[in-house]
């Protein structure tokens, strides 16, 4: 849901956070005054498929901030701007 993280970092390291898919979410979150939490969160629940979802806080402060996040209505967004096929950036796995 959150990219391994790289999509709520506030001071992304390595070759992806500068990529042009997650700068992408970054821009449209700022656009529509969400954080990018609500934005990942809001893809998620606009997807009438997926009946559930894992994640994984480090913290209290950070499962309180998902709970949060969630409860919020999706955006109104064409989710499609959003597809990346890019599989360096899309599969950690492949991450350097």
């Amino acid at each position: 849901v959150f990219l391994q993280g790289l999509l709520l970092a506030d001071s992304p390291t390595g070759k992806q956070s500068n990529h042009a898919d997650v700068e992408r979410v970054r821009e449209v979150a700022d656009a529509q005054g969400l954080s990018p939490i609500t934005l990942a969160l809001g893809f998620i629940r606009s997807q009438g498929w997926i009946d559930e979802v894992v994640v994984a806080p480090t913290s209290a402060e950070e499962l309180l901030a998902i709970y949060s996040a969630w409860r919020q209505p999706p955006a109104q967004i064409d989710w499609s701007t959003f597809a990346s096929e890019d599989l360096d950036l899309i599969d950690p796995r492949r991450w350097v």
